[in-house]
């Protein structure tokens, strides 16, 4: 499989920093959740995880 990087847009709303239903205290909590769980799942069922936060 031919894997490119990915960009997913988070919203800060109310303090916390939202991916779609998803709602962390902190980019760094946002962050740790996805290197573990993925962010994104193809329809092929490859699974994305998250590296580190773009700075």
């Amino acid at each position: 499989a031919v894997y490119k990087n990915k960009h997913f847009k988070v919203q800060l709303k109310d303090g916390l920093y939202c991916i779609g239903q998803r709602k962390f205290s902190s980019m760094e909590d946002l962050v740790e959740h996805y290197k573990k769980a993925p962010i994104f799942t193809s329809e092929h069922g490859d699974k994305l995880y998250l590296i580190k936060a773009l700075t």
